[in-house]
């Protein structure tokens, strides 16, 4: 929790952060559950084309980045 500031108690502040890859083990949940027994987690779920489709487009992004790189050079 080192990335996350305590707040006060009774504070309305929301602290939130985001992964594809939070709950990909069975072990996750609880966990987490574990380390935040009073959390409220939100999972939005996606359908698994689109996540692919998605990610593929994350690595083709890179990738034409990483090429203008090297004709810079």
């Amino acid at each position: 929790m080192q990335y996350f500031p305590v707040t006060e108690p009774g504070s309305r502040i929301l602290l939130f952060e985001k992964s594809a890859n939070y709950f990909d083990s069975e072990l996750a949940p609880r966990r987490a559950h574990a380390l935040l027994p009073d959390a409220r987690l939100i999972t939005i779920l996606i359908h698994p084309a689109k996540r692919a489709y998605s990610w593929y487009q994350v690595i083709w992004a890179i990738m034409q980045k990483e090429k203008r790189k090297k004709k810079q050079k």
